[in-house]
């Protein structure tokens, strides 16, 4: 029971570490269009698309950030088709959610 509460509270800190900060540095897509195009809620300092197995760590507002993010986490990044933008996402992560997700990149990549 801990280790769920722990969980939000180490990506918080993680991202703080990092310097991301909850919207975009001005050479890419803002949080507010994220939200929209992905029906994100936010959940302290991360996401979630629709239910408790869709958490999202981080946005990634470039292809810049999604190259980087994935280099350092592999296997959890989506990003839309051309790699514009993308998601750090938070296992488990639930199959229905992950082709949510890659729609509403890819609608949000697209400006639609």
């Amino acid at each position: 029971m801990r280790a769920r509460f722990l969980w939000p509270a180490l990506t918080a800190l993680a991202l703080a570490a990092a310097g991301c900060g909850s919207s975009s540095s001005g050479n890419g897509v803002s949080d507010a269009k994220f939200a929209d195009a992905l029906h994100l809620k936010s959940v302290g300092a991360s996401y979630t698309i629709s239910g408790t197995l869709c958490g999202v760590a981080r946005l990634l507002h470039s292809a810049d950030e999604v190259s980087k993010a994935d280099s350092a986490n592999p296997g959890q990044v989506l990003a839309s088709k051309d790699g514009s933008v993308g998601i750090v996402i938070q296992p488990p992560f639930a199959k229905d959610c992950s082709q949510q997700a890659r729609k509403g990149l890819d609608r949000l990549a697209n400006g639609k």
